[in-house]
């Protein structure tokens, strides 16, 4: 938008010389030539400029798209790193698993039902109603058929496991294809995602609800965190600079984001804070 302004400004001074020197040249009746000749001089200067920021707008777009798929990128590495570390972690359940096996024989083996009642309860539920949530909170991923779209979730649903949020995923069917550039969605997801951890983290319930719901003419892609109060309005958090954070963080988040969705049309973004909590819809028109 910037070069767009200062082109517009060049071609406006640019007419405006001009036009004055074919004025001022008629009124002091200088040679038709010599006017041509100026004219085809600052016709050369507008269009060597005009040129300069053609160029420059489009390095500054493909500058932009390098940024956009390498964050990309970043995000499919840490996709990579937790399924490492999932595997690792399931190794590591293996030898625990063993170990539980090893317990219980000993309290059988040793007659012992009042300890082997406590172990099991104390000890083998806990533990395997939290895997088994994980599970299923994962598997549901089986629904998203975008490869980059399903990475940024799970990479997202697994820092909000780490963080002990209490999380909720709604994925009533498969989403096959969507309305809008997977580098320019998964951006804005991991924005908002992050930003939507990082404030049920802070909050007293560590609530996070995240819900993608297609229909015939749109995708809609519901999120809501619980939040402890805000103290400025809606508006300000998406402007440029401004981090709830501090000075420390740049504050750009919010505001890539607001730039990326008002540049599409089909793309609306509604934030709204109520009963401690906010809610976030993307809303992407077919």
């Amino acid at each position: 938008r910037t070069i767009l302004r200062y082109g517009l400004l060049d071609v406006s001074i640019s007419s405006f010389i001009y036009v004055f020197n074919i004025i001022y040249g008629s009124l002091n009746n200088y040679e038709q030539g010599f006017l041509f000749f100026n004219g085809l001089l600052f016709t050369v200067y507008l269009a060597g400029n005009l040129l300069i920021f053609y160029f420059l707008y489009r390095i500054m777009n493909e500058n932009k798209q390098l940024a956009l798929e390498a964050k990309s990128k970043e995000e499919l590495l840490s996709y990579t790193e937790n399924l490492e570390s999932l595997y690792e972690n399931m190794r590591v359940f293996r030898h625990d698993y063993i170990n539980i096996l090893s317990t219980m024989k000993h309290y059988i083996d040793d007659a012992d039902l009042f300890e082997l009642n406590r172990y099991f309860t104390e000890k083998i539920v806990p533990a395997s109603s939290s895997v088994m949530s994980q599970n299923v909170l994962i598997g549901k991923l089986a629904y998203i058929k975008i490869p980059e779209l399903k990475s940024i979730i799970y990479t997202k649903l697994i820092k909000a496991m780490q963080d002990d949020l209490n999380i909720s995923l709604e994925l009533p069917e498969d989403i096959n294809e969507v309305s809008m550039d997977t580098l320019k969605l998964c951006t804005v997801l991991g924005i908002l995602l992050d930003n939507a951890i990082e404030a049920a983290s802070s909050s007293s319930e560590m609530k996070l609800l995240l819900a993608i719901i297609p229909s015939d003419h749109s995708l809609l892609i519901h999120m809501e965190n619980s939040s402890a109060p805000i103290s400025v309005p809606i508006e300000i958090l998406f402007q440029k600079g401004y981090s709830s954070k501090g000075n420390k963080h740049s504050g750009i988040g919010l505001y890539q984001v607001r730039n990326i969705i008002d540049a599409l049309p089909n793309v609306l973004l509604s934030t709204a804070y109520e009963n401690a909590a906010f809610v976030q819809e993307l809303v992407i028109e077919k």
